[in-house]
């Protein structure tokens, strides 16, 4: 199934106004032109009457499409054992964007990088429809919105970040050299298969970073993984730093230090500086501490730090709450005054809910 949309502009349009279309294109077993010129709009009617649904789908979007509010119109055509394409128009008001979308935002700063990081897209190199508008999708999220550098099909080299389209082989081979310098993204339409989270699993115990996003997914989810995976490059950069066992003073040590602490920590017998001390636990902290198992079935015993009777705690919320943020909910503790504010029921909308599972549309 194939789903597109996209805005029209023309200098007929009247003015302010743009011309919205979106396409909805399947292979399959089509619609008879009997059904598809007579029936096709008609509530609760459907070709094969033994199929799942109800027949209100196309009703429910042809009399919402065509109504006085809308004005717009639903094309179908169809072919029997070939497949069906629908397409609906409507004429919309153009609204300029007053703020930056989230999707927009800063993913790398020039500060950390001495040029743009680089992208491979692999996987992409079929003859497909589909995966040719992924691909396009694709790389117009990474140059033109994220500022990132796609690499061609066929280059020498890899970029620094890898996204594979169901094609998890770079991960392994990956895994085979221990070679953990690039971060990777896998897009898969199959959720839970033991065999990808296997390789994934494989590929972060040697020090890896690795994100399965599933399909189908937006730009938002693209933004989120391509932020981690810079946030991985630049832990890699920082272990990448020179080596302590050479001759360097305290004094270099000292400044290379804080380049380290987010990254992986490592441990060096030849460096005898001063080490982090462990945090002091607070009050009121839990922890375990195990101890080494035997045949009999010893377990871990869980300690409870209460603070000393002299330490100073933290004071009540009065109990009228007049002069704390919080209010107090029995013996159990305290909660936020903003999360009860109640909400105006004079702001009410109408929705409409559209499911034919009763359980769901309950549930909506």
């Amino acid at each position: 199934m194939h789903v597109l949309v996209r805005k029209i502009s023309s200098p007929e349009f009247p003015p302010g106004k743009v011309k919205i279309e979106m396409s909805v294109a399947d292979t399959g077993k089509g619609i008879s032109q009997d059904f598809l010129k007579n029936q096709l709009f008609h509530p609760f009617t459907q070709e094969n009457p033994l199929q799942t649904g109800t027949g209100l789908g196309l009703a429910i979007v042809n009399s919402i499409i065509r109504s006085s509010s809308v004005e717009g119109k639903v094309d179908v055509w169809s072919s029997e054992s070939v497949g069906t394409d629908i397409k609906i128009s409507f004429m919309a008001e153009a609204v300029e964007d007053t703020e930056e979308s989230p999707v927009l935002s800063e993913l790398w700063r020039k500060d950390d990088f001495a040029r743009p990081p680089s992208v491979s897209l692999v996987g992409f190199n079929i003859a497909h429809r589909g995966i040719e508008l992924l691909r396009n999708v694709l790389e117009g999220y990474l140059q033109a919105w994220w500022n990132l550098v796609v690499l061609p099909d066929g280059s020498d080299e890899l970029g620094d970040i890898i996204i594979a389209n169901e094609d998890p082989s770079y991960v392994e081979e990956a895994v085979a050299r221990r070679d953990t310098s690039r971060p990777m993204i896998l897009l898969s339409s199959v959720r839970g298969d033991p065999h990808l989270m296997s390789i994934v699993t494989d590929f972060e115990n040697v020090g890896g970073f690795c994100r399965v996003l599933y399909k189908p997914g937006g730009p938002s989810r693209l933004h989120s993984g391509l932020k981690l995976c810079i946030r991985s490059l630049l832990i890699g950069q920082r272990s990448r730093v020179p080596s302590m066992r050479g001759n360097l003073s305290r004094t270099q040590v000292e400044n290379i230090a804080p380049l380290m602490t987010n990254g992986p920590k490592r441990h060096n017998s030849d460096f005898d500086g001063p080490s982090d001390s462990r945090p002091s636990l607070g009050p009121r902290s839990i922890t375990l501490e195990p101890r080494l198992g035997t045949m009999s079935g010893d377990i871990s015993r869980i300690v409870i730090q209460n603070p000393p009777p002299d330490s100073p705690r933290t004071p009540s919320p009065s109990p009228d709450g007049r002069n704390s943020p919080t209010v107090p909910v029995g013996t159990g503790g305290i909660l936020l005054k903003a999360s009860i504010g109640t909400v105006d029921s004079t702001l009410r909308a109408r929705v409409l809910v559209v499911e034919d599972n009763r359980i769901l549309r309950d549930l909506l």
